[in-house]
């Protein structure tokens, strides 16, 4: 083998670590925040608040697994920006309701809120 060849594997196996890396981030996301949304949506000595979020998991790995071959198959016969706008204009109207309600503070709609990064 070259040199260059050799340098091309390297590249190729450090891109493909980096995408399945971010490949699974989208999974570990919910249990990273799960101590958040259990303060936030259940009082402090909530008997099955731990049982109710725990099933938050298993509520986004059935939907991952049923839409996932839906949206890869609408994704081969569609243009993917058509099924991107569709999936926003989808959304919009439920995102309203939530911030109409006065309670949620969005914080990227909410100007009084500073980014703490």
């Amino acid at each position: 083998m070259s040199k260059s060849t050799l340098t091309g594997a390297r590249s190729a196996l450090f891109l493909l670590l980096a995408i399945n890396l971010f490949n699974y981030i989208d999974r570990q996301v919910l249990a990273a925040l799960e101590p958040d949304i259990r303060a936030t949506f259940f009082p402090a000595g909530g008997v099955n608040a731990m049982t109710k979020t725990g099933l938050l998991g298993d509520a986004f790995f059935v939907t991952y697994m049923i839409s996932a071959p839906i949206l890869g198959l609408l994704a081969d016969r569609f243009s993917r920006w058509i099924i991107i706008g569709s999936a926003c204009a989808f959304m919009e109207p439920g995102q309203r309701r939530i911030r109409s309600r006065g309670d949620v503070h969005d914080p990227l709609c909410d100007s009084r809120m500073r980014w703490n990064w």
